[in-house]
C-alpha cells in the first residue's frame, strides 16, 4: 500500500462521520422522550402584583422600615382593592394613630382613605412603577376600621402605630 492509499483509508472514517452529520434530520422514534416546555403564568392583566405573595414582596419595598426608637408597628398589612373598596382593620389601637400607606394602581390614580371622619388621598404609582414615598396619616379619633376606595384596580400596603411626636 502506498502512502497515498494509506492516507485515503485513514480519512474514510472522518468522511463518513461528516457525511452523516450533513444528512437530513431524522425524526425521533415514537418511544423517544420529547422535551417539554415549562409555561409560566401570564402576567397580571393590570400589571399589578398578581397574588398575595407578590403583593407582600411589593409592600416590603413600598413601606418604610419602622423608625428606630419610635413606637413599633401595631398592625401591618397589604391587599388588592378595586372600585368596590376595602377595609383596614386597626385592631386594638386607641388614641392618636399614625398610618403609613403606599399604593400602586393600574392607571396611576390615587386611592382614598376614610380615616376618623376625614378622607385622605394617597398618591399611587402606575402599575409596574417604582413605589412613591408612602403617605403618613395621623388620626386623633379612635376607629377600629378605615375604608379604602379606588377608581381603578390597585394594591395597597399599610403600617399602623401609636402616634408619637418626632424627636420625643
Amino acid at each position: 500500500m502506498t502512502r497515498r492509499s494509506r492516507a485515503i483509508w485513514a480519512l474514510l472514517p472522518a468522511a463518513a462521520v461528516l457525511t452523516a452529520c450533513a444528512g437530513p434530520p431524522v425524526a425521533p422514534d415514537a418511544g423517544s422522550p420529547t422535551p417539554s416546555l415549562t409555561v409560566s403564568a401570564p402576567a397580571s392583566p393590570t400589571g399589578l402584583p398578581a397574588d398575595a405573595k407578590e403583593i407582600a414582596a411589593w409592600a416590603a419595598i413600598a413601606l418604610p422600615e419602622d423608625r428606630p426608637g419610635g413606637a413599633g408597628w401595631s398592625a401591618q398589612g397589604s391587599g388588592r382593592i378595586g372600585p368596590d373598596g376595602a377595609g383596614i382593620d386597626l385592631g386594638d389601637v386607641t388614641g392618636r394613630t399614625e398610618a403609613v400607606i403606599a399604593c400602586q394602581s393600574a392607571d396611576g390614580s390615587p386611592v382614598s382613605v376614610q380615616a376618623g371622619g376625614e378622607a385622605v388621598e394617597v398618591p399611587c404609582t402606575p402599575a409596574g412603577g417604582a413605589p412613591v414615598a408612602a403617605t403618613a396619616v395621623v388620626v386623633d379619633a379612635p376607629a377600629t376600621e378605615w375604608e379604602v376606595s379606588a377608581t381603578a384596580d390597585a394594591v395597597f400596603a399599610y403600617a399602623i402605630r401609636p402616634f408619637t411626636e418626632p424627636g420625643s
